[in-house]
């Protein structure tokens, strides 16, 4: 909720700070060599538990996957396209739950045609 206290401006500030300290290692000390055709399950769980960070205000989806697939020694390429492949379901999903929560209310023909464009 808004109110929550991980919704100050402290922790959304401090979130940045690790995020970019955490993405900032990985660059530095990763080997980069890997590619989207050598990752395994392990690693698709790893990248796919990275997500749950971006429930943190300040926590970007995108970039804590980026960062936990160069953690894993992707290219970074192939970091960026196997973030964006596990991505995928979880986009989907919350754009299937945002459009039934849409049909519960009812909306009118105008109002689905602005959400098409």
């Amino acid at each position: 909720t808004c109110n929550s206290p991980l919704r100050s401006l402290s922790v959304i500030g401090w979130a940045c700070i690790a995020m970019a300290v955490l993405l900032a290692l990985a660059e530095i000390f990763a080997r980069h060599r890997r590619t989207v055709g050598e990752a395994s399950l392990v690693d698709a769980l790893l990248v796919g538990i990275a997500q749950v960070g971006a429930l943190i205000p300040g926590v970007s989806r995108s970039g804590s996957t980026l960062t936990a697939a160069l953690g894993l020694g992707f290219k970074r390429a192939e970091a960026a396209r196997f973030s964006f492949m596990l991505g995928l379901p979880a986009i989907a999903l919350a754009g299937l739950k945002e459009l039934w929560e849409l049909h519960k209310v009812h909306l009118d023909a105008h109002g689905w045609s602005v959400l098409g464009v």
